[in-house]
């Protein structure tokens, strides 16, 4: 699996630069409506899943994120808790040691939803699975206003707090949605943080839907995705999919992932270590649990992921 994944990622990174790949800055894409943001500083950040929990570790986040000349983090909008303190901690410290921080959010978590999670998770529609909720984006003026003002309520108490940073913000983590309804959420958050420049709306499909003018983000263990990416665009690395050094299991080795987020970056590519805090694994429950206030957030390996980090 992982000369497979390695060997994909050196052929096809290349490959995209030439012209194979897509991103906010292909030529041929006329965008009547084009991001504020263009190409944001190709660095390497962290997604910490569970941010607004109040159990989570920020401490040691406020640590990590320290170690780089500028702060890339990126969350869920209330789903693993809705505190903004722990948010509020981490940013005005980065912004303390002199540093502007670049926060990406996910206004709602479609892997939660029915049917490929319980829904417990949902914060959005709870009553809607996947069919109904791209229905209802699509068709229902109803369920448009709700998914409008839960994108108002995000940006009034998230990214209203800071109007001088920079915001990646994508209407679904791990978007379920088709594409009539993923323009019709992208077309609403543009409305929504339309008169806000240092916001750029990102979509993450999961079936290689690309809108003209909209970044993409993709998943490594999308592979078949990874030629699409271009200058712009933004690549996650899931934790599943790599390996400290002397751990088992599928996925890249921790050289390889060095190499790959450097020839991420070489092609300006915004490069996110996913999922790298520890949550939803628990040595007394090993199966997990739904319930965000009893799991367990923490980093390991903090060392290494300061390495990655400052590459």
């Amino acid at each position: 699996m992982k000369k497979i994944i390695l060997t994909l990622l050196i052929c096809l990174l290349p490959l995209s630069s030439c012209g194979g790949g897509g991103g906010s800055s292909q030529d041929d894409v006329k965008n009547p409506n084009p991001p504020a943001i263009e190409h944001p500083e190709p660095t390497v950040g962290l997604a910490i899943f569970g941010l607004l929990n109040q159990n989570f570790p920020v401490s040691d986040a406020i640590e990590l994120l320290s170690v780089s000349e500028r702060p890339t983090f990126s969350f869920p909008n209330k789903t693993f808790g809705e505190n903004p303190q722990n948010y509020i901690t981490l940013v005005d410290v980065l912004k303390s040691q002199g540093k502007s921080p670049y926060v990406g959010i996910y206004a709602i978590c479609g892997p939660c939803r029915v049917p490929r999670r319980d829904g417990r998770l949902v914060e959005f529609r709870q009553d809607l699975d996947i069919p109904q909720l791209n229905w209802a984006l699509a068709n229902d003026p109803i369920t448009q206003q709700d998914y409008k003002n839960f994108l108002t309520d995000m940006r009034n108490n998230l990214v209203s707090l800071y109007p001088d940073l920079e915001y990646d913000i994508y209407p679904e983590l791990e978007s379920n949605m088709n594409f009539d309804a993923q323009e019709v959420a992208v077309t609403i958050a543009r409305e929504v943080f339309a008169d806000m420049s240092n916001v750029r709306i990102v979509a993450n499909p999961l079936d290689n839907m690309r809108h003209p003018g909209v970044p993409l983000e993709i998943h490594t263990d999308w592979i078949d995705n990874i030629s699409l990416v271009g200058a712009g665009d933004i690549i996650s690395l899931d934790g599943q999919y790599f390996r400290f050094p002397g751990e088992r299991g599928v996925g890249l080795t921790f050289e390889e992932t060095k190499e790959f987020i450097r020839m991420s970056k070489e092609r300006n590519i915004l490069f996110y270590l996913w999922r790298f805090e520890w949550q939803g694994l628990y040595p007394d429950n090993p199966k997990g649990t739904p319930e965000p206030d009893k799991r367990i957030y923490k980093f390991l390996y903090k060392n290494e992921i300061k390495e990655l980090l400052l590459l």
